[in-house]
C-alpha cells in the first residue's frame, strides 16, 4: 500500500507497476510517495475496495436480454 505525498490518498497496486501512477518511483526521499505495506495476494483475498474505475464494475444480464438484440451484449 503507498501514500500519494501530494493528495493523501491510498493505493493498493503492484509494486512493479509504480510506474504507472508515478514519473519516478525510484527510491528515495525525493519519491512522489511512501509505502506504507507490502501484501501477500493471498492476504487480500476477499477485501472490499472501491474501484479507481467505475467502468471496471461488472454488468450482468439475463441471457434472453443479451440475445434480443442478437448483439450478444
Amino acid at each position: 500500500m503507498t501514500i500519494d505525498k501530494a493528495t493523501g490518498h491510498k493505493y493498493i497496486l503492484l509494486e512493479k507497476r509504480l510506474d504507472a501512477l508515478y514519473k519516478n518511483p525510484g527510491k528515495g526521499e525525493n519519491t512522489e510517495f511512501t509505502v506504507l505495506a507490502r501484501f501477500k495476494g493471498q492476504d487480500l483475498v476477499g477485501k472490499k475496495y472501491v474501484p479507481l474505475f467505475d467502468y471496471f464494475y461488472e454488468v450482468r444480464r439475463p441471457l434472453s436480454c443479451a440475445m434480443e438484440g442478437r448483439a450478444g451484449i
